[in-house]
C-alpha cells in the first residue's frame, strides 16, 4: 500500500479527519519519549497552533490510500512565541515499525527543510532518543549537545 505525505493544516479539510489519530500518536510518543512536555501540554500546543493556523507549527502524516497514518513529523518555529525566530526544532518524528513508508521520509524531511526555509531560517535542529550517528549519514545533522536529566524524586544510583 503506497503512503503520501499531508501536510496538516486548519484549511485542509483532509486534516480535520486526521487530528484525532494525529493527537493519538502526538500523545503516545510524547508519553513514551518526551520528559519536558506532558502528552496533554504537546497535545495543546498543537491544538492551538492548528486551530489559529500558526505558520509556525509544521505536521506532517503519512496517510496510505484507506487514510491511515503511518507515521507523522512535528516541528515548531523556535523559540516558540519570539518575535525573531532562530530555528526549526524537529519535535516528533516516527513512522510505524511493521510499515515500508518507502520515500515518505526523506519527502517529510525534505518538506520540513523547505517550511523552515520559507520561514527565512536556515538551521534545523532536532532531539532524538535514537543513534546521533545514524541521523548523520541519513540526513546530515551533527550533534552539538548533549540533554542531561536528573529525577529529584529518584534516589542517585
Amino acid at each position: 500500500m503506497s503512503y503520501q505525505i499531508l501536510r496538516i493544516h486548519k484549511d485542509d479539510p483532509r486534516s480535520w479527519g486526521l487530528m484525532p489519530w494525529l493527537f493519538a500518536r502526538i500523545y503516545k510518543f510524547s508519553d513514551t519519549h518526551d520528559s519536558t512536555w506532558t502528552p496533554n501540554e504537546m497535545c495543546t500546543l498543537v491544538q492551538n497552533a492548528f486551530v489559529w493556523n500558526s505558520p509556525f507549527l509544521g505536521l506532517w502524516a503519512a496517510v496510505n490510500d484507506d487514510g491511515m497514518i503511518g507515521g507523522h513529523l512535528l516541528a515548531t518555529a523556535e523559540p516558540w512565541g519570539q518575535d525573531q525566530l532562530r530555528y526549526v526544532l524537529i519535535r516528533q518524528a516516527e513512522v510505524d515499525r511493521r510499515l515500508d513508508v518507502g520515500d515518505c521520509v526523506h519527502q517529510a524531511f525534505g518538506l520540513c527543510e523547505t517550511w523552515a526555509q520559507s520561514l527565512g531560517l536556515n538551521k534545523i535542529m532536532m532531539v532524538t532518543h535514537r543513534n546521533p550517528k545514524a541521523f548523520r549519514r541519513a540526513w546530515g545533522f551533527t550533534q552539538t549537545k548533549v540533554v542531561m536529566e536528573k529525577n529529584l524524586d529518584a534516589p542517585m544510583v
